[in-house]
């Protein structure tokens, strides 16, 4: 049944050898296990290699070993060796091969070790990765984060907290799942430093692992922010007042979220203020509010004091609309009070940056397409450049 197969195996024409070499893998022809060894020293290396790992068999192992040791290898191959032996199910052997592949002075060569590690997954491989995550490289330092998340070992705690502590990138997002299913009692003010830094896309995940940990909120202030991080809109509710400051500050206006999202928290917010007959104390608290329903003509009305929402409402938006109603809204502000507005601002706003906001517009198939239109912030930037050296005049 396998005479024309192996008899391929042997062909002289490199295309038909490899694509021998990769039907004896995808049929499971393990009794060309011999065979596919001997081509390891041939041309076809690289698709004998793959194929002994999709054989898992364990006669592939010595050889590959061998292979893998052998000077002039290159950390290609040398990776593709180390997927092939974690396929076999041989991960103990491949964890003590690419012991030292972390520490090899090419970052190619680290890297490459470090993507087969991950791939065995077991605590085997936590001091290859906890040394790897000290690396002066970043994306290495990033590679072995993101391994030790999976391996589910106690040592990794150290760096999972360090990534949040350093906020590397994913750190939010994976850190807190990891030291929930880890138990790490110990990592409760390394998660709650996300709940401080205010709400985003990867608060829940804090929340939901301090939840899990036992942690208990020690005050209202930070009651109100491990329940705005659940979004547990009724839990703020029955805060009353005591919830109010949270709220202002991390929910109206945020922009962290994805449009849909910012809008839905947005308007939670404010139903959570209206419930709790929340009023405005100042003409800052005011503009934020009248901004958060969409009143920006309502928040200039407000003066000077509007604008550190209008400036937050710009940076952070991102429809066309909205941002040409904060652009009008601030000219407006500035047109009438320049003269009574903060040298610190006036910097700011001299130096605020066009933007680019998004709208829609039906095409001939009746579907919505989305388009982009830049806003100016030139009249702005005008406005406030020429207040400016009469503040620096003795």
């Amino acid at each position: 049944m396998f005479g024309g197969l192996r008899s391929k195996l042997s062909s002289a024409d490199k295309d038909v050898q490899i694509n021998a070499v990769r039907a004896v893998g995808n049929r499971g022809e393990v009794s060309l296990t011999p065979e596919i060894i001997a081509l390891l020293d041939s041309s076809a290396r690289d698709a004998a290699i793959s194929t002994l790992g999709a054989l898992k068999d364990v006669r592939g192992v010595a050889p590959l070993v061998a292979l893998f040791r052998r000077q002039g290898i290159t950390s290609l191959e040398r990776e593709w060796i180390g997927y092939a032996l974690v396929g076999i199910g041989h991960t103990e052997v491949v964890t003590t091969l690419l012991a030292d592949a972390v520490s090899d002075p090419q970052t190619d060569v680290r890297l490459r070790a470090l993507g087969v590690l991950q791939q065995v997954g077991t605590s085997t491989c936590t001091p290859a990765l906890v040394k790897a995550a000290a690396d002066a490289d970043k994306k290495v330092r990033e590679f072995a984060f993101y391994a030790l998340c999976q391996v589910g070992d106690a040592r990794a705690v150290p760096v999972l907290k360090r990534a949040i502590i350093e906020n590397w990138p994913g750190a939010m997002g994976n850190a807190p799942k990891a030291l929930e299913r880890l138990g790490a009692k110990d990592a409760t003010a390394e998660l709650t430093k996300i709940l401080k830094d205010g709400v985003h896309r990867d608060s829940g995940n804090a929340a939901e692992a301090l939840r899990a940990l036992g942690w208990t909120p020690p005050d209202d202030e930070w009651r109100a922010r491990y329940l705005v991080a659940l979004q547990d809109w009724s839990g703020l509710r029955a805060m009353g007042a005591a919830a109010a400051g949270v709220v202002i500050d991390t929910c109206l206006l945020n922009h962290y979220y994805g449009k849909a999202l910012a809008r839905s928290l947005n308007d939670e917010a404010v139903a959570l203020l209206s419930a709790i007959k929340w009023t405005p104390s100042n003409g800052k608290e005011r503009a934020l509010l009248r901004i958060a329903r969409g009143d920006t003509d309502g928040a200039a009305r407000e003066g000077r004091d509007a604008l550190p929402a209008l400036m937050q409402a710009w940076a952070g938006g991102s429809e066309y609309a909205y941002l040409n109603g904060v652009m009008r809204a601030m000219e407006a502000v500035l047109s009438a009070h320049v003269q009574s507005v903060d040298a610190s601002t006036l910097k700011a706003l001299a130096a605020l940056r066009q933007r680019s906001g998004a709208f829609t517009l039906q095409n001939d198939y009746g579907r919505e397409d989305t388009h982009y239109g830049d806003i100016e912030s030139k009249r702005i930037n005008d406005l406030a450049s020429a207040e400016l050296p009469r503040r620096r005049a003795p």
